[in-house]
């Protein structure tokens, strides 16, 4: 019983890391998009810094979810507990996007 509810629990959490990975880095996507630090007239201009800062905000939200679940399914295999993987998950979503949004402000 007690195993069936880590499983539920670390599936339910999974579920919602996962939407949060997306909703995160469509938001460092939109945030580098409106990254204008030129006049609209001229087109706009980028930087490179929050082209890449966005890159990491993504690959860490990437390599947040996929790993978790990896790691669930691997536990689930295993017998292990697994319910507080996608916590994990999340926070390395958060200081990916954290660090991406500090390079993102290098010039």
């Amino acid at each position: 019983m007690r195993r069936d509810t880590d499983r539920t629990t670390a599936l339910v959490l999974l579920a919602a890391l996962v939407l949060f990975a997306c909703a995160s880095a469509a938001t460092a996507i939109h945030l580098e998009l409106a990254d204008r630090t030129c006049p609209l007239d001229y087109g706009g201009c980028y930087t490179p810094y929050a082209t890449f800062g966005s890159q990491v905000a993504c690959a860490g939200a990437a390599a947040a979810a996929i790993g978790s679940a990896v790691w669930v399914a691997i536990g689930m295999r295993q017998d292990w507990r697994i319910g507080y993987v996608p916590a994990l998950g999340a926070l390395v979503v958060i200081a990916t996007f954290l660090t991406g949004r500090e390079i993102a402000t290098w010039s």
